[in-house]
């Protein structure tokens, strides 16, 4: 009598390994990005493809190069053109690796397919439309900044964020995305995080603005 051996399940959220070659500066955008928000590369890298491939605007853009149908949600069809010329990205390159669940990787595929392009590249393409969009990065290190923060810094960040734009003889408002850009050399290229540079601001901030009410009294 014969043995019947069942077939093991891949696990859904089981890993795959995608090391996509992308444009140097682009590399080191996302190895800023991964400072900043104290990530790991591996998780920003995977962070990036999940919003991107969900993001209108991103999928808009990557739609001009698919020579495939593309179904970007079970109601919404990019129709391909096999005429149409394939994607590819200028300049000096450098790989990058990141690690997807599965669901997510079959999605990287079909967008490959879409493209007529390997998984990897259809990464690297997706990643540099993801970095381009400055919502979503803005958004993101926004996210994960706050969270290094305690409680009480990301009170008194709002209140001062606040008066700022209260008292802003500007049309745009300050808001932490901006703030935190105006940070960021000082925390490149010197020995802060961006907790600190930030902690430090706020307390500065503070006492300037202490030192005013006592001066109104």
């Amino acid at each position: 009598m014969k043995e019947v051996q069942k077939k093991r399940q891949t696990r859904s959220d089981k890993k795959r390994d995608i090391k996509p070659t992308i444009p140097v500066p682009l590399y080191e955008t996302i190895h800023r990005i991964s400072y900043l928000t104290a990530r790991p590369i591996k998780e920003v890298v995977d962070d990036l493809c999940v919003i991107g491939l969900s993001h209108k605007q991103v999928l808009e853009h990557l739609s001009a190069f698919f020579r495939r149908d593309f179904w970007a949600t079970p109601t919404l069809l990019y129709r391909g053109d096999q005429y149409i010329d394939k994607a590819y990205l200028p300049g000096e390159k450098r790989r990058i690796s990141t690690r997807v669940i599965q669901r997510d990787h079959d999605r990287l595929a079909a967008l490959a397919y879409a493209m007529d392009h390997t998984i990897s590249y259809a990464t690297a393409l997706l990643l540099h439309a993801t970095v381009k969009n400055s919502s979503i990065i803005d958004g993101y290190i926004v996210k994960y900044t706050e969270n290094q923060l305690e409680p009480s810094k990301r009170k008194e960040l709002q209140k001062i964020l606040q008066f700022i734009n209260e008292n802003n003889p500007y049309d745009e408002e300050v808001t932490l995305s901006i703030l935190i850009n105006y940070l960021i050399d000082e925390v490149v290229n010197g020995t802060e995080t961006v907790k600190e540079a930030l902690g430090s601001w706020i307390d500065k901030k503070k006492q300037k603005t202490n030192e005013a009410d006592n001066k109104k009294r």
